[in-house]
């Protein structure tokens, strides 16, 4: 028992040495800005992406060194100064755009070459460096947020203030909830309870420190390694410095309205970026929103572990392929939402949630396929994927029937309650108010999220009009969904029907599954057509 005890402790030790060499020999491989890849990046622009970003970078601090010389950060005169900047120093609209679209620009490159190392699947073997480009987006997306208020505009103070209001929603955790982790944290970002000149100043120094504090350890790093910094040519940093100063020219940057704390703007938005975010908030449970904003790069994080065919590029793996296009997808949909001001709180919801999971179950059919199982156990597979998604639509269907709210329009058709129309407002209270329990005079909107609600058997709408309202909210939601189940079981028999009798070796995981078992009528992997040799002269 203790050789075999030995032998255990030999074999771990063994393991950690091992990884440990790995670690070390990934980080010395890191780039930061893809400076390793600069002979790509002379023949593809998709690798010359960290480039930009660097330059784009040093482009935001030149600018935001000039503009501290005239910036006031005191909210009586910060807007003024503002002001000042861009009417009565000469030139400065220009330094002034430069920076705001300087800093727009870093969030688009730092997101495409997110999206070029998840494609391509640089991810899977160069984890440091899809970590590093990750860190890189959120300190960029981070920077504009402290950037944003120091203008003191209607539309900066308010957005601001929502974003504050972020981490209080984490006390409603049982456990955190009592560290008052989340109120301590808004409070440290505020300055106090509210913002005011605390907050002006606290957003000032982070937006100004967080760049030049982390600009000391990237130039030592170039410095020690001896890379180039900007793998760019002198044209094409021309061009984008030209591009620059044509967007500033032909859409200036805006000034907006004095902030103003006792008129609240409709809707509230805050920079292009962030859209997405704040439509989520308005679409589910402020704490469901704050959840998911940071369990979303969690999950991007740990995606090389999860993806474990390291070889293989994403496109050519149709499930991931299928989560990435998802993502940027919603992103756009839920930013295009809250720009036009439309939230369907009772509607929404499960159409977001089942078109979101029917891409990635599409995916998960082809997936199959192309791992090389045979026809007989992609059918199986792919009948289990219907089946979990009737299982879904079922559960969705049971929650929203016996938890949501009676006063909202259910996600269940309307032959499941009785609507009666009444003119009469005491008379639609009265009855209304027996299911709800409430006052309808004062309900508010977190009482849409509420947990526990009786069944409706009847409710009283004000007139045909509203009847017809909720009828078709149902009916768009019922047909969202037989949308999704149409597109899914499409995707299934595609997938199907062209798969092979007998599997043959996959591309991904090559004569075996991912579990690593051997793949049950597994046929041999085709040969390579033959090539003519020359004839003999």
């Amino acid at each position: 028992m203790a050789s075999e005890a030995l032998q255990g402790q030999g074999k771990f030790w063994t393991w950690f040495d091992d990884q440990v060499r790995l670690l070390k020999k990934k980080i010395a491989a890191v780039d930061l800005f893809d400076e390793t890849l600069a002979d790509q990046a002379a023949s593809n622009p998709w690798y010359a992406l960290g480039s930009m970003v660097y330059f784009f970078w040093l482009t935001t601090i030149v600018t935001g060194l000039m503009l501290i010389a005239w910036y006031i950060p005191n909210t009586s005169r910060a807007f003024d100064s503002i002001l000042h900047i861009q009417e009565g120093i000469p030139g400065g609209w220009l330094i002034r755009g430069l920076h705001k679209y300087a800093a727009d620009a870093i969030i688009i490159a730092a997101t495409m070459r997110v999206y070029r190392l998840y494609f391509t699947g640089e991810y899977k073997t160069r984890e440091i460096a899809w970590l590093v480009s990750i860190i890189t987006l959120i300190l960029g997306m981070f920077s504009g947020l402290t950037g944003y208020l120091l203008m003191w505009n209607q539309r900066a103070f308010w957005a601001s203030k929502v974003f504050a209001t972020f981490p209080t929603y984490i006390d409603e955790i049982p456990i955190l909830g009592q560290l008052h982790l989340g109120m301590t944290t808004a409070q440290f970002m505020l300055g106090g309870t509210a913002i005011g000149d605390a907050t002006l100043t606290r957003f000032y120094a982070g937006h100004f420190a967080m760049s030049m504090l982390l600009l000391i350890p990237v130039e030592a790093y170039f410095i020690r390694k001896g890379f180039k910094r900007i793998s760019l040519s002198w044209l094409t940093m021309g061009v984008c410095l030209a591009m620059l100063t044509s967007v500033a020219f032909l859409i200036p940057v805006e000034l907006g309205s004095r902030a103003n704390r006792a008129e609240t703007p409709l809707p509230i938005l805050s920079d292009w970026y962030f859209l997405g975010l704040y439509q989520m908030m308005k679409e589910m449970k402020p704490l469901y929103a704050v959840i998911g904003t940071m369990f979303i790069p969690a999950i991007a994080i740990l995606m090389p572990a999860f993806d474990t065919a390291k070889d293989v590029p994403t496109w050519r793996r149709p499930f991931f392929l299928s989560v990435g296009l998802a993502a940027f997808i919603h992103w756009l949909l839920l930013s295009l939402m809250i720009i036009k001001d439309y939230a369907q709180i009772t509607t929404d919801p499960p159409k977001i949630w089942a078109s979101w999971i029917v891409i990635m179950l599409c995916g998960a059919c082809f997936e199959y396929k192309a791992m090389g199982y045979p026809r007989k156990a992609v059918t199986r597979r792919v009948v289990l994927t219907l089946l979990g998604w009737a299982v879904l639509f079922a559960t969705f269907a049971g929650w929203t029937r016996f938890r949501q709210p009676p006063y909202t329009a259910s996600y269940l058709p309307a032959a499941m309650h009785k609507l009666v129309v009444d003119e009469s407002p005491e008379v639609r209270d009265e009855r209304n108010g027996r299911y709800s329990g409430d006052d309808p005079a004062t309900v508010r909107d977190e009482i849409l999220n509420a947990i526990s609600r009786p069944i409706v058997s009847e409710w009283y709408v004000a007139s045909p009009s509203a009847l017809e309202k909720l009828k078709k909210e149902q009916d768009g939601v019922r047909g969202c969904w037989v949308m999704m189940t149409m597109a899914l079981l499409l995707c299934g028999l595609v997938a199907i029907a062209t798969t092979p009798t007998a599997g043959i070796e996959s591309l991904i995981y090559p004569s075996r599954t991912p579990r690593g078992r051997k793949i049950k009528g597994l046929g041999p992997p085709p040969k390579p057509a033959a090539t003519a040799e020359p004839a003999a002269t």
